[in-house]
């Protein structure tokens, strides 16, 4: 048998064996709740185990308590928001326990109550009037980033109150919120490839969101950045070169001739050299972009930079050319070629991959 796994199901069972009283003996008070509360429900519990569970929980409930005391009198709304979160745990815990059996937290109760709606309502206050305040500045200075921070403190106000007055309000900010964005992109030399330029790039119409519209070569009004993605250069350049020419020569058999002698009559060799010529040639294109990114800010909610950068695409085919004797040429060579000239890619084709490796770099830099 596998020993590992006896030792491993055998520490599981020890544990999950393991009673309230060690459990609340330990001062593991989450874990002595637990397993008497679990024994309490399957109707297994011995008086004991009820007064574990009644005990352990008066002890969860009084440092949960303390800790709540503590965390309201922050001014920070994550410490209040902790707060909250443990004032809900531990009514959890209590109304489970109260389920199944007659124990008193009912002053509990109503104190957590209080301050959960004290808690509920100091949240909702600082949201609301942080994006208030954060609506009305980015309004006045033209801010939509700050507008926008509006929009996200209205939504988590609405986690602790839903009013008609929130709803317009983060209607507002996220109409006003919304960044304008118009791209252009052309090819200042290559005239006939903008054409895929532009069927490329429009695309960049689908990055739009929600605090954010793009369109593409239009004129949109109060447009807050202009991006220009120039081409200065986009060619296909072909190249070719020699990478082996050698010659070779094998002795080889090249006949047979017929020898009579006192032992008989047999056919033996005749051997010779042969020769043969390898030229490869790699033929490849290279197709090749220079592209710059001009930025035309309009108001501070473009906050984009210029850059620029080059790319190329290569593709590669060898030819290989046999002269002579193939006998005396290596195996390696002896496939012949990979193929011609004419089966690398259309010019047209490469530009086309090139255009979209570029639009692609270009929407992971700016959005």
């Amino acid at each position: 048998m596998n020993y590992q796994l006896l030792t491993f199901i055998t520490i599981v069972l020890l544990l999950g064996c393991a009673s309230p009283k060690k459990s609340f003996e330990k001062g593991n008070y989450e874990q002595a709740y637990k397993s008497s509360l679990k024994k309490v429900k399957s109707k297994k519990a011995t008086r004991q185990d009820k007064e574990i569970l009644y005990e352990s929980l008066r002890r969860i409930v009084a440092e949960n308590m303390e800790e709540i005391n503590f965390l309201e009198q922050s001014k920070n709304p994550k410490e209040l928001e902790k707060a909250l979160k443990l004032v809900g745990k531990t009514q959890k815990k209590i109304s489970e326990a109260k389920r199944y059996t007659s124990l008193k937290f009912d002053e509990n109760l109503l104190e957590l109550d209080d301050k959960e709606a004290e808690l509920t309502q100091v949240l909702f206050d600082h949201y609301f009037d942080s994006g208030l305040f954060r609506l009305k500045t980015g309004e006045r200075n033209n801010d939509k980033f700050l507008i926008q921070d509006a929009y996200h403190d209205f939504r988590k106000a609405t986690k602790y109150q839903e009013t008609e007055k929130l709803d317009s309000l983060q209607a507002v900010a996220l109409e006003l919120g919304v960044i304008y964005i118009n791209v252009d992109a052309s090819a200042t030399f290559n005239l006939g490839s903008d054409w895929e330029i532009d069927r490329t790039f429009e695309d960049v119409e689908s990055r739009s969101n929600q605090f954010l519209e793009v369109t593409y070569s239009s004129f949109p009004k109060d447009v807050d950045c202009e991006i220009a993605v120039r081409f200065r250069d986009l060619d296909v350049v072909l190249d070719d070169e020699i990478t082996e020419q050698n010659d070779y020569e094998q002795r080889i058999i090249v006949d047979y001739e017929t020898v009579s002698d006192t032992t008989g009559t047999r056919e033996e060799p005749i051997y010779g050299t042969v020769y043969g010529s390898v030229l490869v040639r790699l033929y490849r294109k290279i197709a090749v972009a220079d592209v710059d990114i001009d930025i035309r800010s309009n108001n501070n909610n473009c906050q984009l930079r210029e850059t620029s950068f080059s790319r190329t695409l290569e593709a590669e085919i060898e030819d290989v050319t046999i002269s002579g004797d193939e006998r005396a040429i290596p195996n390696e060579f002896r496939r012949g070629s990979s193929g011609s000239l004419n089966d690398l890619p259309d010019d047209d084709d490469l530009l086309e991959e090139l255009i979209e490796e570029i639009y692609e770099e270009f929407v992971r830099e700016y959005f």
